[in-house]
């Protein structure tokens, strides 16, 4: 599949004559025109596949790092997986020309920063550069499609052209330049957009990713650097102002990469939309339409009969929503969806939250990620490379006690039901309404012990305590009397390490009753707080005791991870 004369450490490749018509610079004419030149002697983990076609390819972070070390955590970005297996099978479908990074951590060497390339990786512009001539050597354009991976839970392919959509016009982003002509975007892109939107998948223009910025690998394929002092660079630049060239970057969520129907539905509507000529087309994507923000809302409840707990919330996040949903499934099996959209709504992606009389409406229809041991969750790459794609389904009713601020937790009752697959979980249960988690979601906090139950419909808890302060904060609802401010204290048993909680017993006044509860299941995770220091953070459904009432719900403890100062 790959040729073999190229990609190894001793490889090298060679170009036959014939390449005058591609207008090279002159500095590399005579390099690319050689017979037998050795252009580059590239890594083992960048295998080039050569096809017949237009298209070029690039993976340019599809390698994997070694998993972290929760004891000394350092910031790291998650390589892009499985963008090198989408790539690979997008390049036999369509004989394309492909470059992927299969091997490499993107946090030792990043393909697609072109400081980082210029300095550390100058093979790699000769490689590109080479491919690209002896594709206009063949063909009147080429087709430069950058494949990359974005961790949001929702069938999105994010296009990055350099610009924003504004109703049909693409508006570049400060300096950037585009890196498709207007026929180009509405001839193969509009087909593409238009095959995707036909397949359930969303096609935003630089919603999260618009390749705008002068370090992006992809403003390289446009007329930015044309007086660029480097030989490839001008090169590249002379080649889009022809008009020869055209790059798209594409951003694919989490069910467009993981094997199931979304990856095959965008596999096929790139095949046909690249690898046809495709006529001039007027499309236009439809915008999402608006949904009435309803302010930070965040949800947990645990179904005692089938072991299941969900949290759930949507929040404002800078200028857009984001939503999450997340099961704990029974033992460390978990299912995970996050999403974001622009704008202030009430609805991400497939999930939905509509206000009733007495409560709200809770609807979810998308895929989550679903991982059997959510200790991994310690390491975001390490989790994602071990979960697989599910389909949920839920459809939820709660209905919320009367009293209480809009801002505080308010204990209710959650009917419904949630699908899994093949398995169908009916809700009936007590939880809670808590915009605190919607603002701050598990873990958004520096460190505290967070404890959440209802034993009946007259008895709840949830309180809380910050770091090195065993002293609680109410609300407390008991006897179906609400104690805004209860005093008591709380005590910790550790489970192997200091970060893990077996066990908690709370001691409160009124009533003067203890509490104990026990965690039924975890998700440890780790957030930057700044300085080098993190917050490590476990949480999960408990089983709770007072006073003999048994009790079901939620806990979170927390705690700093200091930088560890190296030795001298």
């Amino acid at each position: 599949m790959y040729d073999p004369g190229h990609g190894g450490q001793n490889g090298h490749r060679r170009f036959n004559a014939g390449l005058a018509a591609v207008d090279l610079d002159p500095v590399l004419a005579a390099r690319y025109n050689d017979p037998v030149v050795t252009i580059a002697l590239t890594p083992r983990w960048c295998r080039v596949r050569r096809g017949s076609s237009d298209v070029i390819l690039i993976a340019p972070h599809g390698g994997r790092r070694a998993i972290g070390d929760p004891a000394a955590p350092t910031e790291r970005k998650v390589n892009d997986l499985h963008t090198a297996d989408v790539t690979n099978d997008l390049a036999a479908a369509l004989d394309a020309t492909a470059i992927i990074n299969d091997g490499c951590d993107r946090n030792e060497l990043d393909l697609n920063r072109i400081s980082q390339v210029h300095r550390r990786a100058p093979w790699f512009l000769d490689l590109v550069v080479g491919e690209i001539a002896a594709v206009l050597a063949r063909h009147r354009r080429a087709q430069v499609l950058i494949v990359h991976g974005w961790n949001t839970g929702q069938p999105k392919c994010d296009l990055g052209v350099g610009a924003i959509e504004q109703g049909e016009r693409l508006e570049p982003l400060g300096q950037a330049e585009l890196s498709v002509t207007p026929d180009y975007w509405h001839s193969a892109v509009a087909r593409f957009r238009a095959l995707c939107t036909a397949a359930g998948i969303a096609t935003p223009v630089g919603e999260r990713y618009p390749a705008a910025h002068r370090n992006n690998l992809l403003q390289l394929f446009t007329v930015r650097f044309a007086d660029s002092n480097h030989p490839h660079v001008r090169q590249l630049a002379t080649w889009a102002s022809a008009r020869r060239l055209h790059a798209v970057q594409l951003e694919l969520g989490i069910p467009l990469r993981w094997p199931g129907p979304l990856r095959r539905g965008l596999h096929d509507a790139a095949v046909e939309a690249f690898g046809k000529p495709a006529p001039l087309s007027s499309w236009s994507t439809p915008p999402i339409p608006p949904s009435p923000p309803v302010g930070p809302l965040g949800f947990h409840v645990h179904e005692p009969t089938s072991g299941v707990t969900l949290f759930t919330s949507i929040t404002p996040m800078g200028s857009g929503t984001a939503g999450r949903l997340l099961l704990f499934l029974g033992g460390r099996e978990i299912a995970l969806f996050t999403g974001e959209e622009p704008g202030a709504r009430s609805a991400v992606g497939g999930l939905i939250f509509e206000p009733l009389p007495r409560g709200f409406a809770l609807c979810f229809d998308g895929y989550a990620s679903r991982l059997g041991d959510a200790d991994l969750y310690l390491d975001l790459e390490a989790a994602l490379a071990a979960s697989t794609l599910v389909r949920v389904r839920a459809n939820l009713h709660y209905c919320g006690a009367a009293d209480g601020e809009s801002t505080e937790p308010r204990p209710g009752q959650f009917g419904g039901t949630i699908a899994i697959d093949d398995r169908v979980i009916t809700v009936d249960a007590g939880g809670f309404l808590d915009p605190a988690v919607a603002i701050r979601g598990p873990g958004r906090h520096a460190a505290r012990t967070h404890l959440a139950a209802v034993f009946d419909r007259d008895t709840a808890l949830n309180v809380r305590a910050a770091e090195g302060d065993s002293a609680l904060t109410g609300p407390i609802v008991f006897a179906g009397r609400r104690h805004p401010a209860p005093s008591g204290h709380v005590t910790m048993l550790h489970d192997g390490d200091a970060y893990t909680p077996a066990g908690f017993h709370l001691h409160l006044t009124p009533p003067a009753l203890p509490v104990t509860a026990v965690p039924l299941a975890r998700m440890p995770i780790l957030r930057p707080l700044g300085g080098g220091a993190h917050a490590r953070i476990t949480f999960g459904p408990a089983r709770f005791e007072w006073d003999g009432r048994i009790g079901w719900g939620v806990y979170e403890y927390a705690r700093r991870v200091m930088p560890r100062v190296p030795d001298n």
